[in-house]
């Protein structure tokens, strides 16, 4: 299929990059390459990334209302709760940081699901990993 190199070389150099590019040429390559994203590919891959932004502000916004909401619906529940210490006396907003704290584990664990559903998709379009990859669980798992 390829032609050897020819015999009138520069030097070592030469003689390895004609070897690779006569390895390169002799190799199948697959139709769909991975690295090479077709049109759809690349629309299910933009329309992923709105998808996660727009679901990621949406929390946000969600976390904010749900954070302050409660605290004008119910001013008695969230009022400061006093603390001694020593002999100084100190109004601390312990049931507003308890819940802020709340919402942020639930916020945190709700982005990582739907950063994790984002990338699954992303490597199904991608073709990875590919299933006859020797490493495939050790890529699967990262």
């Amino acid at each position: 299929m390829s032609t050897p190199p020819p015999h009138d070389s520069s030097g070592p150099l030469d003689h390895l990059a004609l070897r690779y590019l006569r390895r390169s040429l002799d190799t199948p390559h697959p139709t769909d390459e991975p690295f090479v994203l077709n049109e759809h590919e690349q629309q299910i891959i933009r329309t992923v990334r709105v998808e996660t932004i727009a679901g990621a502000a949406g929390l946000g916004i969600l976390g904010i209302l749900i954070l302050y909401l409660p605290q004008y619906a119910w001013p008695d529940f969230f009022a400061p709760s006093l603390v001694t210490l020593g002999d100084d006396l100190y109004a601390l907003p312990l049931q507003t940081v308890l819940f802020g704290l709340l919402l942020v584990y639930l916020e945190i664990y709700a982005l990582l699901h739907l950063n994790t559903r984002a990338v699954r998709i992303i490597m199904a379009v991608c073709q990875f990993p590919r299933a006859h990859d020797a490493q495939y669980e050790r890529h699967l798992h990262a």
